[in-house]
């Protein structure tokens, strides 16, 4: 692998590797921000040094596209600059829209290979760097900070900066302005082409309002407008995914007269207009959760990754007498087993080896308020003994400590699994189940509810126009009956995630099928049908079919990404702890290689 200079994790990406000794001292230094569906990848270039960007190991940085020839394209760093050569790709090279075969790029220079956005940057070396790592790095650095937070009971800030009125970003042109603003101990990180995040610890919404608006303030340098959204926690939310999910919504509400947006003033729902409605389905569902909100008992709310189960949560928090007191969210996959009942209940100094200061949960965290436990089936059982009492005694006991304390919240769980079959297999607890689930709601795929697919679409369109300043765009009457077709097995969140991805790739007023690269589950064709053939067990039960049907699919995922559980569990949408428990509830050990 090429060695890192600027950037300290490579988001998995494979490259080969040279020495940081043949970059020239005291020399700006190059960086290739490769920006695909599975995350971004930072080059650092070297002098005289060819870096060659394709689809298999033929290339020096594989980025795993179809779009993607095996040896796209080449850049080299010379005396006249950073030359791009197209090695003869399938799908074409281009620099500012304009299809290339060689050409010398600069900084700041909008690249595409195939449907693979890249940019090029650079970094004074005199002025004093702090990392700015890859997407999946700062994800892991922010879990660990909110674990620290939540430890030591103090607000951690989290700061989206994005460059007003572009569509691709010109990171070169501002980061180090905004370095210049922070004071040091800040992580940042790379979201998007032209995005990123600003992690501060120790931080409460009045520091980090004034650092937003530090940062967008004209510094006296010819530089883009900016435009900052800032969330704490454990105010905003208690976890990643609901603080980053936060700021991305507030971020497309930037713009030149309102350039920081904070969650601190934000009302309603969120920073848009709320949930979209266009099935009947979903509106009995929504009407169900206005009833619900009313009361105080648990709901349990099931639904396939990125249906928008989390939604139907915040829905019945903020229609609710509790809607002025925290919402925590708790994603109960992220949080390792030895942790669980410290996340939730906290836990005294000296408790276990790493606890070396009292920690508070999450239920005196949401103190009369609401806890949201996503992902319940996989709660370890250990700790689901504990909620359990919580639940039924509004009584909690640090871990480590004998002193019982009262606690009020409100619980709503969700899921993607069958709790009941779980329960059937000794993974869940049948008494918690019948506590979880006073009131049960379904939210279904988006797939079946097909006439929500145009509202959505159009609805994020407009939320990835106004956040880029990009040219009134429309979809053309193919590219939505492409939406229309696809399976969404990544439901709402995909679809969002494709709308973005199109009005950065679309090249006209138009988006057309083209601008929408929709990637199926292993399986599933273009279509909205499953494809996979599956060998019929002999008069099995439906049960058993259907579990003959999942471990099919498990198997053709890590097939198709080398047995990485990582990547196969992404690419299935379901946390890598249920891959690996389902790979050893069905046996799937045996059908692995040999050497793997």
């Amino acid at each position: 692998m090429i060695q890192s200079i600027e950037v300290t994790d490579w988001d998995g990406g494979a490259t080969r590797q040279t020495t940081a000794s043949d970059q020239p001292p005291k020399e700006a230094r190059l960086s290739l921000v490769v920006y695909h569906d599975g995350g971004t990848l930072v080059v650092p270039l070297i002098r005289n040094g060819a870096i060659v960007v394709g689809r298999t190991d033929a290339a020096d940085v594989i980025v795993a596209e179809d779009s993607l020839s095996r040896r796209h394209a080449q850049f080299v760093w010379s005396d006249e600059g950073v030359w791009i050569e197209d090695l003869g790709s399938t799908n074409g090279t281009f620099v500012g829209g304009r299809k290339i075969s060689r050409a010398l790029i600069t900084p700041g220079d909008e690249i595409t290979l195939g449907s693979v956005i890249a940019s090029l940057h650079q970094i004074d070396p005199s002025s004093a760097l702090q990392p700015v790592v890859t997407e999946d790095a700062f994800e892991q650095w922010m879990r660990e900070a909110i674990e620290r937070a939540r430890a030591n009971a103090s607000p951690l800030a989290l700061i989206m900066v994005r460059e007003l009125g572009q569509r691709q970003g010109h990171l070169a042109r501002w980061l180090p302005r905004l370095r210049n603003q922070l004071r040091g101990s800040e992580h940042i990180g790379i979201y998007g082409p032209g995005w990123v995040v600003v992690g501060s610890e120790a931080t409460d919404y009045d520091a980090a309002e004034r650092l937003a608006a530090a940062v967008v303030s004209p510094s006296g340098e010819d530089g883009p407008a900016l435009g900052c959204a800032v969330a704490v926690a454990p105010h905003t939310g208690a976890s990643f995914d609901e603080l980053i999910g936060v700021v991305r919504e507030l971020s497309d509400l930037a713009d030149e007269t309102q350039p920081v947006q904070s969650a601190r003033t934000r009302t309603g729902q969120g920073p848009t207009e709320g949930p979209v409605i266009a099935s009947p389905t979903m509106r009995a569902l929504y009407e169900t959760a206005r009833r619900v909100a009313a009361s105080h008992v648990p709901v349990l709310i099931y639904g396939e990754t990125g249906a928008g189960k989390e939604l139907v949560a915040r829905a019945i928090h903020a229609q609710s007498s509790r809607a002025d007191r925290p919402l925590l969210t708790i994603n109960c996959g992220s949080v390792p087993s030895t942790l669980a009942e410290s996340v939730l209940f906290g836990h005294e100094r000296g408790a276990f080896t790493s606890a070396d200061r009292r920690r508070v949960g999450a239920f005196e965290q949401a103190s009369a308020g609401t806890v949201f436990l996503d992902e319940i089936g996989e709660l370890p059982l250990s700790a689901q003994a504990t909620l359990l009492r919580a639940i039924e005694n509004q009584c909690i006991m640090r871990v480590g400590s004998t002193t019982e304390i009262r606690v009020d919240v409100r619980i709503i769980a969700a899921t993607n699994q069958e709790l009941e079959r779980l329960c059937e297999e000794g993974a869940f607890r049948q008494d918690l189940l019948f506590r979880l689930n006073a009131v049960t709601l379904d939210v279904p795929p988006l797939r079946d509810r097909v006439e929500e697919i145009e509202p959505l679409a159009q609805h994020f369109l407009e939320l990835a126009r106004r956040a880029s300043s990009a040219r009134a765009l429309s979809f053309s009457d193919a590219a939505l009956a492409k939406l229309r077709r696809h399976h969404w097995p990544g439901n709402v969140r995909e679809l969002r995630n494709a709308v973005e991805r199109a009005v950065i790739l679309a090249s006209g007023p138009t988006i057309e099928p083209t601008d929408l690269p929709l990637h199926a589950l292993p399986g599933m064709s273009g279509s909205s049908h499953a494809t996979m053939r599956v060998q019929p067990v002999p008069s099995a039960k439906l049960k058993d079919r259907v579990r003959a049907y999942e471990a099919e699919l498990i198997i053709d995922a890590l097939k198709r990404y080398g047995w990485n559980q990582t990547e196969a569990a992404r690419a299935l949408n379901i946390p890598v702890r249920t891959l690996a428990h389902k790979i050893q509830l069905y046996g799937l050990k045996a059908r692995f290689p040999k050497d793997g």
